[in-house]
């Protein structure tokens, strides 16, 4: 990191940064980046893969335990079987 900061990119790349934001005037200098490249060019499953504020609910299961383990696998099973909806 001290070396990153040392080299002077650091500071070129603040100043490119600062200079896009003027530009761009935008309350973001990643919005059009992040909807360009993560929701129109990015080709994996936008839902799981880009969406981090797609959230999963916890679920109460009254035969099953809530423990990683068993939440992931009761995903899976879940997910497999929509894969299957999709393709039948």
């Amino acid at each position: 990191m001290k070396n990153f900061v040392d080299s002077g990119l650091a500071a070129k790349l603040q100043t490119a940064l600062l200079q896009r934001f003027q530009q761009k005037q935008q309350t973001s200098w990643l919005a059009e980046w992040w909807l360009d490249y993560a929701y129109l060019e990015y080709r994996d499953p936008i839902c799981i893969w880009v969406n981090y504020e797609y959230v999963l609910n916890d679920e109460k299961y009254p035969f099953g335990s809530t423990t990683n383990t068993s939440r992931a696998s009761r995903l899976i099973h879940s997910a497999l079987n929509f894969k299957h909806l999709v393709e039948t």
